[in-house]
């Protein structure tokens, strides 16, 4: 069996996002290749609370003096950056004593996170699954697009990083997500680029029967309280539609605007109508998922959409921007995609696309059970993990 050196800065069983894309595709990695996984620290205790056969892994604490402030920040990539270099010299230093046939670069997916120096490596590696890299609509409102700004000066910086280009050439493979993040990145002479949709979930934690809590139309929201969630924009829609049916909004999540969202619901008068969660657990999510009529995340910025194919593996229809990720998961079939347009134009277009599946049960229904099975075909773990095989035969 091969040895595989694995770098995921964030990889946990319990989480969703990057961590628990990391952890299906070590799951997937270990039913062939006996693994060595370096991880950050803060996610040992759930790692420990669950069995990963063929898996060891080694747990680095990135955490010293000014970390915070660079968390404050926002500055993750140095913390990322960080983390890569000390498991670089773990590899170093451990090199005789075990042989490793690959090196993968599972996390962070931030691409611009390898655009410093990093050393050069004597055996073969892979980079990504990669994510990020898209820019919020100016069609959202040149305020938004102001905001987003420095972001896009940091992916053109990063793009011709030299640093970046010789990293990603001397590779075996650099996967990425999407089609729109490839034509973002640097052009390179060996074809190394590979799309894979790799975002995917486990059907097994999605087996459960629907369990009902209301005789109300329940619309649901699992994301960040953040602007690029369109968290506000869904309140605005919402209010043009709840006082004409019986419906009610959950919100799971919280975030930068958490104030900001307890304001708007009592100025929009949706008091009665709106339930404010905050940050629940995974499992949790899953609950309200099942126990929900629609799934609406009208994010503007979404490389993957994990959340969104939960959604639809419980059985749920979507309603979500025609952008990044969803736009390549949801289709007609199960779900309603706005296409980019101006604030005003899109809060409307989302307010009827949800009033449509309010209204049209049967359409809700078949929805839902077309997003399930879409889901179980195309972006499964089992479906995913024949995929990551191949590209690993094709590297190894």
């Amino acid at each position: 069996m091969k040895s595989i050196f694995v770098i995921a800065y964030d990889l946990n069983p319990r989480l969703g996002s990057e961590a628990g894309k990391a952890c299906l595709w070590v799951r997937e990695l270990s039913r062939r290749y006996q693994l060595l996984v370096m991880v950050d620290k803060r996610h040992e205790a759930d790692i420990h609370s669950e069995d990963f056969p063929n898996v060891e892994f080694e747990f680095v604490d990135c955490s010293f003096w000014g970390s915070s402030v660079l968390l404050k920040l926002k500055a993750y990539f140095i913390s990322h950056y960080l983390f890569i270099l000390t498991s670089l010299n773990f590899l170093k230093n451990n090199f005789d004593k075990a042989h490793f046939d690959c090196v993968h670069f599972l996390t962070p997916s931030s691409f611009y996170t390898y655009a410093l120096w990093l050393p050069q490596l004597s055996i073969p590696y892979i980079v990504g699954p990669l994510g990020g890299g898209l820019m919020t609509p100016i069609e959202f409102g040149v305020v938004e697009y102001v905001k987003a700004f420095p972001r896009s000066v940091i992916y053109t910086v990063v793009r011709n990083s030299p640093f970046l280009r010789k990293f990603f050439e001397e590779s075996r493979c650099v996967i990425v997500g999407t089609e729109q993040l490839k034509a973002m990145l640097p052009i390179l002479r060996r074809g190394k680029y590979r799309v894979l949709f790799d975002t995917c979930v486990d059907m097994e934690m999605f087996s459960r029967s629907v369990q009902r809590w209301s005789n109300f139309t329940v619309i649901l929201y699992a994301a960040r309280l953040e602007r690029s969630k369109g968290i506000l924009l869904l309140l605005e829609a919402f209010s043009e539609i709840a006082s004409r049916h019986d419906v009610t909004l959950t919100i799971l999540g919280d975030g930068s605007l958490r104030d900001k969202v307890r304001e708007l619901v009592l100025k929009l008068k949706l008091g009665d109508k709106v339930r404010l969660c905050g940050a629940v657990s995974r499992d949790t999510v899953i609950d309200h998922m099942f126990a929900s009529d629609i799934f609406c995340l009208p994010s503007l910025r979404e490389p993957g959409g994990v959340a969104v194919l939960e959604a639809m593996a419980c059985g749920l229809p979507v309603v979500t921007t025609d952008y990044g990720g969803p736009a390549v998961s949801v289709d007609a079939e199960v779900g309603v995609k706005i296409p980019i347009c101006k604030k005003d134009v899109y809060i409307k277009e989302l307010a009827l696309a949800c009033e449509e599946l309010i209204v049209n049960v049967d359409k809700r229904i078949a929805m839902g059970k077309a997003a399930r099975e879409r889901v179980e075909a195309c972006y499964s773990r089992n479906y995913i993990g024949g995929e990551i095989y191949d590209l690993y035969d094709e590297c190894l």
